[in-house]
């Protein structure tokens, strides 16, 4: 049908009245012939959509579009969230179960004989040590309340020989009651290779309890021996040392590491949150007057402070964590220390 006929035929129908619908077979059915007419009605122009549409569907408009958008956008989010917290569930139980097996090692009652070292005592719990253990003429150590444990350097000394075989890197084990720390300490290359890396160089969010690597392999030669660890949701690690917080922990828990070189004991005295790029965390002092200008800026900082005696000559622990608010990140939790007795 030419363009004349059907402008024709349109006319005709509004002439007569005639409500027929004009034939199906007569009128273009797609938009590209209906391009060549001129006056289509908008209403047969609008129908075509519809027909041109699958059935029982309609075109997606815009709004459908951004809906869709958004479900798979959060979908997505729900899922990666989901992943993260499972993810970190599990390296939390991860952590529990390599620390406890580490634990065990520490407190094997059936060693007997380990790299050389025979021990002829039964072993006890080396964990319960305290500021007054001292060796007495047998050897064995003796606890403040008079009782005396199994426990002598020599089995202590296995002990960290055995772990020493697992991680070369081994420093020693730190003991705090009040605050449930028992843990192996290691030293690494730099202070960043054990924020993430467990005791056996895995990775795990955990990290290890680590010292700082310029301090000695010697307790007795450093000056502010400074142990790192992190603040973990599950409350292992260092988060304990947030017990200090406790006026009553502060001042009665104490301290205790045991190195190759003997079992060394620390009182409290001084808890502080100083900025992570303040010199807390200091090693070494360039003359006298620098260590009582670093413990009177300690002291001035302090959340509780015990009015000890300090001297340059006296040996200094300093324990470092993380604060428990995100909005003090730049902030860090310290535990300042006095050496007060050594048993070798």
């Amino acid at each position: 049908m030419s363009k004349k006929e059907y402008d024709g035929l349109l006319f005709a129908d509004l002439q007569d009245g005639d409500s027929r619908e004009t034939a199906p077979a007569a009128v273009p059915d797609d938009r590209a012939s209906l391009a060549l007419y001129d006056n289509v009605p908008d209403a047969f122009v609008s129908s075509l959509d519809e027909v041109d549409a699958p059935a029982g569907r309609r075109k997606p408009q815009r709004f459908d579009i951004i809906r869709y958008l958004l479900i798979a956008v959060f979908g997505a989010l729900f899922v990666f969230s989901a992943g993260s917290v499972a993810q970190s569930v599990f390296s939390y139980i991860r952590g529990q179960a390599i620390y406890s097996g580490i634990e065990g090692m520490w407190d094997d009652d059936s060693l007997t004989y380990y790299d050389g070292v025979h021990l002829a005592q039964s072993v006890k719990n080396a964990t319960s040590l305290d500021a007054h253990s001292a060796a007495n003429a047998n050897g064995s150590l003796s606890f403040g309340d008079g009782s005396e444990g199994g426990e002598t350097m020599e089995i202590l000394i296995s002990r960290l020989n055995k772990m020493s075989t697992i991680n070369p890197d081994i420093y020693g084990w730190i003991n705090i009651d009040a605050c449930d720390i028992s843990y192996p300490i290691v030293q690494g290359r730099d202070n960043s290779y054990y924020l993430r890396r467990d005791f056996y160089k895995n990775s795990l969010n955990a990290g290890c309890i680590f010292v700082d690597y310029r301090n000695s392999k010697n307790l007795g030669e450093n000056y502010n021996t400074v142990i790192y660890g992190h603040n973990m949701n599950d409350g292992s690690m260092f988060a304990g040392i947030h017990q200090f917080e406790s006026k009553s922990v502060f001042d009665s828990a104490k301290i205790v590491i045991t190195t190759l070189d003997g079992v060394f004991t620390y009182e409290v005295f001084s808890v502080h949150v100083p900025h992570e790029r303040s010199d807390y965390f200091n090693t070494n002092f360039a003359s006298d007057e620098d260590f009582y200008e670093w413990v009177g800026r300690m002291r001035a900082e302090s959340t509780y402070y015990k009015d000890i005696s300090l001297t340059p000559q006296d040996k200094v622990l300093t324990l470092s964590t993380c604060v428990n608010t995100t909005t003090l990140s730049a902030y860090r939790f310290a535990v300042h220390a006095k050496l007060v007795s050594v048993t070798n």
